[in-house]
């Protein structure tokens, strides 16, 4: 089996993290770990996030917070960050 990081960037996204969330954890084959980068949200995000995380033992998350530069910084970080053969990228 190939290990794969899963990278999701996301800011102000309370209405639609858990179903990204949820979506990842349902998955067949296990990713190896979830990066989730907070590019800097001012909702309750990040709140959210590590309630599901605390909620989850069943998949390895990281979780990266950073100051708002864009979709495209945060996925940089998230590839940074990652220990994996391969990276799959999460849209919301």
């Amino acid at each position: 089996m190939r290990s794969v990081s899963v990278i999701i960037p996301f800011y102000n996204s309370s209405k639609t993290i858990l179903r990204a969330l949820d979506s990842v954890v349902r998955q067949t084959e296990q990713p190896k770990e979830v990066i989730l980068v907070d590019d800097g949200s001012k909702d309750d995000s990040i709140d959210i996030v590590q309630q599901f995380i605390k909620e989850n033992k069943q998949v390895k998350f990281v979780l990266i917070r950073k100051s708002n530069g864009g979709v495209s910084s945060a996925r940089n970080a998230g590839i940074i960050a990652a220990g994996s053969e391969f990276i799959a990228f999460f849209r919301q």
